[in-house]
């Protein structure tokens, strides 16, 4: 039945609107399709978020040349029916192909993805690629992978910073004992100059009294020496015998000089 031009009207407006907001877009051959599993296929894709439409090569074409898109020519070849997803053909590729598998006459022609053709093969390696949901979760631990491994080696300098802290503080604390010791050390130490002091005055007393022992030995020994001078005098007088050198050496200068004082009387 064909459509009046009031209806092709309204299709424009709506293909020109689906391309136009689009993420992407997937060409499909419906032929050999019965109305039971054309039925299925929408009821699948409305519950996938995705739109299907099945238009004339002439609508498919102007709708094309208003959004200012571009697509191989076998796109539009044949029997063409539209499959309109607002994010990446990921999903729309999933049900695309699963749908073949229950009819294998249903053929896709290829499809775009913003300003990329997507050849048939494309549509089949985007059917085998995970779920976005999934591949969100991929992505977001492999960027808490480099993240965990940063709070790990973090953790690890963290750790060696507290252990040298540590050692620090035992170091520190063995050196204030040591300075302890050396202070209780250095007390002891300044109570032994004091017995020192002591000692030293012993000394010094000792010393002083060996200095007047000394002392007194050396007037004794001038006494004695006044004294042998004054026996020698008196040995002279008694002329006796046991003298010393000193005293001899004194007397007989005396006994000449008295010989020769005598002498001298004589001859006088």
């Amino acid at each position: 039945m064909a459509l009046t031009l009031e209806q092709k009207k309204n299709a424009l407006s709506i293909l020109v609107e689906e391309f136009g907001r689009a993420g992407g877009v997937i060409f499909t051959d419906f032929r050999g399709v019965n109305v039971d599993g054309m039925t299925g296929l929408r009821r699948e894709m409305r519950e996938k978020e995705l739109r299907y439409f099945v238009s004339k090569r002439t609508l498919i074409s102007r709708a094309l040349n208003e959004t200012e898109i571009e697509v191989p020519d076998e796109f539009l070849d044949g029997a063409t029916g539209l499959v309109f997803t607002d994010e990446e053909p990921v999903a729309a590729s999933k049900v695309v192909e699963d749908f073949r598998k229950e009819f294998p006459s249903f053929i896709v022609k290829g499809g775009i993805m913003g300003a990329v053709t997507l050849a048939p093969a494309d549509i089949k390696s985007l059917a085998k690629t995970p779920p976005r949901e999934e591949l969100l979760a991929k992505f977001v631990s492999s960027l808490n992978s480099p993240i965990s491994n940063l709070a790990n080696v973090t953790a690890g300098i963290l750790r060696a910073f507290i252990k040298v802290l540590n050692a620090v503080g035992e170091t520190k604390g063995e050196t204030e004992k040591t300075g302890e010791t050396s202070e209780s050390t250095g007390t002891t130490k300044d109570s032994v100059p004091k017995e020192d002091s002591g000692i030293e005055e012993a000394v010094e007393a000792e010393e002083s009294t060996g200095a007047e022992e000394a002392g007194a030995t050396e007037e004794a020994g001038e006494t004695d020496e006044g004294s042998g001078t004054e026996k020698t005098v008196v040995t002279e007088d008694a002329g006796g015998p046991e003298k010393t050198g000193e005293s001899e050496e004194v007397s007989g200068t005396e006994e000449v000089d008295g010989i020769e004082k005598d002498s001298g009387t004589e001859k006088e």
